[in-house]
């Protein structure tokens, strides 16, 4: 999951690239070449977003049934749910957080069923 806080950045999927403003969300399986996000070479102001990947077979299959389901975008306020759950662990920015696999596996269906 990857949520846009501030500024913006195009999302490639396939060959359509998706504009990732303020509140937008994408979904997607991190090792999928099908899929590339990056800073706009016109880009004038700092974006910034939350992310967490979390792998596995298990967890691989949820995010493609999803998006087989929804699609890769949804909009999610920032200040309710998953959002404000994930931005709560800002403290640790630039830290790997391990898991237990209960607490994982409790952290990646709170995101997926908040989408």
């Amino acid at each position: 999951m990857f949520y846009t806080l501030h500024g913006r950045g195009p999302l490639r999927v396939h060959n359509e690239v998706h504009d990732l403003t303020p509140g937008r969300v994408f979904l997607h399986n991190h090792r999928d070449p099908d899929i590339g996000y990056f800073y706009p070479e016109n880009g004038t102001e700092v974006w910034r977003f939350l992310w967490i990947s979390f792998y596995g077979e298990v967890a691989e299959k949820m995010v493609a049934d999803l998006v087989a389901r929804y699609g890769y975008l949804y909009e999610l306020p920032w200040d309710r749910g998953i959002v404000k759950k994930m931005y709560s662990y800002r403290n640790y920015r630039g830290a790997v957080q391990i898991l237990s696999p209960l607490g994982g596996l409790k952290l990646v269906m709170d995101v997926l069923t908040g989408l």
